[in-house]
């Protein structure tokens, strides 16, 4: 019986190039650095604003640690969209499935992008209301943190397994998913403890 399955190349680092199999993971582990660095700095931003307009309001530490792990989570994700990207570019390896592969290019670009707009249209929204009094950053910090927490949790993992899903309909992915996964939570882990508030908190204290 004729497979699909069969006519798909299997993915390996010959088969996307050694070049631009090394070119996505650092490109990816770049971007989701860059990513990590602006959701960082945003934050900061928001803080700094809201402290020199008197309606300073401190989350709790466990809050904290959990925007820093969802932040973290969602930088990688879109890191392993920039790898994905460039995991796809040489389509001149398989013509025939050339289609799914620009697919795969463009639904990862769409991902970054519509990633994107969504948190700041909510910052557009969000930030004047948290300006109005400090009543709106508690009660938006206890809906996300309490009523939306498995949301925090599933907006990266659905990122990532769409990524994944398109790299499985390109190449046979056989024994590729558990190390794809451990280097995704690796550097979500490192991200996490990198920018942490608790890490920064750490280094200020030893350091400055």
């Amino acid at each position: 019986m004729f497979s699909l399955t069969a006519t798909k190349p299997v993915l390996t680092k010959e088969t996307l190039g050694k070049r631009t199999f090394w070119t996505g993971c650092i490109f990816g582990i770049l971007a989701a650095i860059i990513f990590a660095l602006f959701f960082h700095y945003s934050r900061k931003t928001i803080a700094t604003t809201t402290n020199h307009l008197q309606f300073r309001y401190i989350l709790p530490c466990e809050h904290n640690l959990l925007y820093d792990l969802f932040f973290a989570a969602l930088s990688t994700s879109l890191g392993f969209c920039v790898t994905t990207i460039f995991w796809m570019l040489n389509r001149k390896r398989h013509p025939r499935r050339g289609h799914l592969k620009a697919f795969a290019i463009s639904n990862a670009a769409a991902t970054i992008c519509v990633t994107m707009l969504c948190l700041s249209t909510l910052a557009y929204y969000l930030f004047p209301v948290m300006l109005q009094h400090i009543e709106g950053i508690k009660a938006w910090d206890n809906m996300m943190s309490h009523d939306y927490i498995i949301l925090l949790l599933l907006i990266p993992a659905c990122i990532f397994l769409s990524q994944w899903n398109m790299i499985r309909l390109s190449f046979r992915t056989k024994g590729w998913f558990w190390p794809i996964l451990k280097s995704y939570l690796l550097v979500t882990v490192l991200l996490f403890l990198t920018f942490s508030s608790i890490t920064l908190a750490l280094f200020v204290a030893l350091f400055v």
